[in-house]
């Protein structure tokens, strides 16, 4: 269906991965890892909007339930960090905050960044990917270096590959 109609499909990609987890336990095709910036956070306002709204047999849940039941997926890795902060924020439930342990320090940020950097994007790509500056990649660039202990990408994605951040 998905090339029917002309000029939708990166919509109907977009649309087609809001169940898609971080983790791959989503569907309808199990991917692990990036689903995309626009997907992951489409996919956090779906879940939020669902566990809030009553179904048949199920009444609604407290948002600040719901709030910490997403934080706990996005500290498990299922969902974005960023995409539950930024969901939670736009419908003014305060986020519940969970300290994740990273590899050296790095940030859910820095990890986004080094993750792409690993796959070799240059930092103009990654600035484009996140929705950033490229001068704030290389802001990101810097400190990963610093916390990793590595001076070039190459170090910096074996670094990535043995703490496993390119899952």
């Amino acid at each position: 269906m998905r090339g029917r109609c002309s000029g939708l499909e990166s919509v109907a990609a977009v649309a087609g991965r809001h169940h898609e987890r971080l983790d791959g336990t989503g569907y309808p095709s199990g991917i692990v890892g990036d689903v995309g910036l626009v997907s992951g956070l489409l996919a956090c306002a779906e879940l939020y909007d669902e566990r809030i709204s009553p179904r048949p047999g199920r009444a609604a849940a407290d948002p600040p339930l719901v709030a910490e039941e997403m934080v706990r997926l996005a500290g498990d890795g299922t969902l974005g960090q960023t995409d539950v902060e930024a969901v939670l924020d736009a419908v003014g439930v305060p986020t519940p905050r969970v300290m994740v342990e990273r590899p050296a320090g790095l940030t859910e940020r820095e990890i986004d960044v080094l993750g792409l950097l690993a796959r070799g994007s240059t930092n103009r790509q990654i600035a484009e990917r996140l929705g950033i500056t490229a001068r704030t990649v290389g802001s990101h660039v810097e400190h990963i270096y610093v916390k990793a202990g590595v001076r070039s990408r190459a170090a910096a994605t074996l670094f990535a590959m043995q703490n496993d951040l390119l899952a």
